[in-house]
């Protein structure tokens, strides 16, 4: 669900990393797309290299098998930056930051900007709604006990 990514030389990885990684769950992918000295802030944790992207990614994979990203908008900046506007959406099936599964939706969204270096992303900086989407999960949860 990438229409509205423009496919460019510079946003191939990008458009990949949304394809392949959270598409298809393909996490290998990460070792070619991202740098070896990848920096990703999400909100409020920096991931370094691609093996703490690859733990993250697992451990949200698995908790929301059935997560989907839709790009809503994208824009590239002159100096090749960037700037994604997307929304997820999945069901809370495994446990996650100590959240037990209810079979609860979770949706959320969120914007990314990606620098890139010799067609690989060598930074991402991320905001989105799922610290508040994962609080309204465990209210749930809290009601349900």
């Amino acid at each position: 669900m990438l229409s509205s990514l423009a496919m460019t030389e510079t946003t191939e990885p990008i458009a990949a990393f949304h394809d392949r990684v959270w598409a298809q769950g393909d996490l290998e992918a990460i070792d070619e797309l991202f740098t070896a000295d990848c920096v990703v802030t999400d909100n409020n944790q920096t991931l370094r290299g691609p093996r703490a992207l690859k733990d993250a990614t697992a451990g949200f994979r698995w908790a929301f098998p059935d997560v989907t990203l839709t790009v809503d908008d994208s824009m590239l900046a002159p100096d090749g930056r960037a700037l994604v506007r997307w929304h997820a959406e999945g069901t809370h099936l495994g446990d996650y930051q100590g959240i037990e599964p209810a079979g609860t939706s979770l949706s959320y969204w969120g914007i990314s900007v990606f620098r890139l270096e010799s067609g690989r992303i060598a930074e991402s900086w991320i905001a989105s709604t799922l610290p508040e989407a994962l609080d309204h999960l465990r209210a749930e949860a809290k009601r349900t006990l």
